[in-house]
């Protein structure tokens, strides 16, 4: 968080898709938990949602 800022700035950046996965229920994840660096990337949401559209840079 100390690039992009609070979670509330990062969620306001990818407010305009239909779901947003940096405002959800899970209070202040790591970014980690889906940003992997050099490894593939996941979505921490599909582990008990299934978001086909959403893709994790």
């Amino acid at each position: 968080m100390v690039c992009h800022g609070s979670y509330e700035k990062v969620a306001a950046r990818t407010d305009k898709n239909d779901i947003n996965p940096h405002d959800s229920h899970i209070e202040n994840p790591d970014c980690t938990s889906c940003h992997r660096g050099h490894k593939k990337p996941v979505l921490l949401c599909d582990e008990c949602h299934e978001f086909r559209e959403l893709k994790v840079p």
